[in-house]
């Protein structure tokens, strides 16, 4: 703005600078040419509106200076924008602990029971791991047997079964109550036999995972955990 006071200043006065008498001023008053006087005083009062308005504007901007400060915060890097920024560490600390919020850990690690043989029976019998071992973010049901996701994610499940009876061995991967994967050791033998696998599932919030033994088929567990089944949650999607 004071250059372009200063440009009028210029065009006005020819020479000189604002606050000093010009020439152009300083002329003698002429009573016999009144509109020259005129003329004169007119300009001294534009000259000083303009002057009055150019103070007012370098004042307000001082004004909206020192709001933008309490707006603005610089950081070691350089400035931000934003009413209320924080400095990029505590950025930085708080999207680690919505990481944590928002990622849930699961992970679980059973064993069947303590009962020996198991089966066979007539009918399809869902498998309730009773020995529960490891259980983070609670999402095996002991009651059921059932593994209900909590969360979208890839899930890791793995499942050994024994078996010492003369029958086959089996063993049906349920997702959502439907049969996904069916694994089978067939035996005619008293000789002790097992069954692992593993897979990876995606599973929406809600989904769940368990192990049903098949009818006519048996499996065996004791002290020694011979019989498990267990998952963890991989990575969210």
């Amino acid at each position: 703005m004071k250059v372009v006071l200063l440009v009028v200043l210029i065009g006005l006065c020819g020479s000189g600078a604002l606050g000093e008498e010009s020439d152009f001023f300083d002329f003698p008053r002429n009573e016999t040419n009144p509109d020259i006087s005129a003329a004169v005083e007119e300009l001294r009062a534009g000259l000083k509106t303009v002057t009055d308005r150019v103070a007012a504007a370098e004042t307000k901007l001082g004004e909206l200076e020192k709001q933008n400060a309490g707006n603005w915060s610089v950081s070691g890097s350089g400035s931000e924008s934003g009413s209320h920024l924080m400095d990029l560490k505590d950025v930085s600390q708080l999207f680690t602990r919505t990481s944590h919020i928002s990622t849930p850990k699961v992970a679980f690690y059973t064993a069947l029971s303590n009962a020996g043989n198991i089966g066979p029976f007539n009918t399809d019998i869902p498998l309730k791991y009773q020995k529960v071992f490891t259980n983070i973010g609670q999402a095996y049901n002991i009651n059921t047997g059932y593994f209900t996701a909590p969360a979208k994610g890839a899930y890791y499940f793995q499942f050994t079964l024994a078996g010492f009876q003369s029958f086959d061995t089996g063993v049906y991967v349920m997702k959502n109550g439907q049969i996904f994967m069916y694994n089978v050791e067939y035996k005619r033998t008293y000789n002790p036999e097992y069954i692992t696998n593993s897979l990876i599932l995606e599973l929406q919030p809600g989904d769940t995972v368990s192990l049903v033994l098949p009818r006519g088929h048996s499996t065996f567990d004791n002290p020694n955990n011979l019989s498990t089944f267990s998952g963890s949650l991989l990575f969210t999607l």
